[in-house]
């Protein structure tokens, strides 16, 4: 298990003291001065329907929930169904402004916009060194792995497409290996041994 704590080294090391004393942890590792990787995986679902549409699809409503009333004739029976559905669906969730209705698009406009869109993200999650893996009519799945930086500059510019869930594994670190050199001050220092030298043997699990 990997924790990260920000604070004061009296305070990082209570809190190693006060993990060490848990019957269940056989020993706790402190890696602030230590060369290590960091790695976090994303999984993301990012809307590929546009900025117009993502309030609508935040919410599960989908762009095209509510009927159209456009072009129905005044007093028909088509007209008055769909109102009646508009102020319902207003009634239900107070949170749907009925007045609103996103730029309607024909069915070709609609499709090269969703894959002008799709093309975006992938442009940027490839830069980043992520991929697709889920790909649906209104929205797509992307999985990165990288620093938390990396992971943290990827979401503000996928922000703007709409990002519908985001799921995020937290940090992982495992120390580097020190490489040795022929060479004199080439060799990396090995801080990992000196740490593992100060624990208790008897604390680790067996084997």
């Amino acid at each position: 298990m990997c924790i990260v704590l920000r604070g004061q080294d009296g305070v990082i090391e209570q809190a190693r003291r006060q993990l060490e004393d848990l019957v269940p942890v056989w020993a706790v590792l402190d890696y602030t001065r230590t060369k290590t990787i960091e790695r976090e995986l994303l999984l993301a679902k990012i809307s590929i329907l546009g900025p117009e549409y993502f309030g609508d699809q935040l919410a599960n409503k989908g762009p095209d929930i509510l009927p159209a009333t456009e072009g129905l004739e005044e007093g028909s029976p088509a007209k008055q169904h769909a109102d009646n559905t508009v102020k319902a669906a207003g009634s239900i969730h107070p949170g749907v402004d009925v007045d609103y209705h996103a730029p309607r698009l024909s069915p070709s406009e609609a499709l090269r916009q969703k894959h002008q869109h799709l093309a975006g993200i992938e442009l940027i999650a490839k830069q980043f060194g992520g991929r697709l893996v889920d790909v649906s009519n209104d929205s797509v799945i992307v999985e990165m792995t990288g620093k938390t930086s990396r992971v943290d500059a990827f979401l503000k510019l996928v922000r703007p497409y709409g990002i519908l869930e985001a799921a995020r594994s937290g940090a992982m670190v495992m120390p580097r290996a020190p490489i040795a050199s022929p060479w004199s001050g080439m060799a990396d220092e090995d801080t990992t041994g000196e740490q593992l030298d100060v624990l208790d043997a008897s604390l680790l699990p067996p084997g």
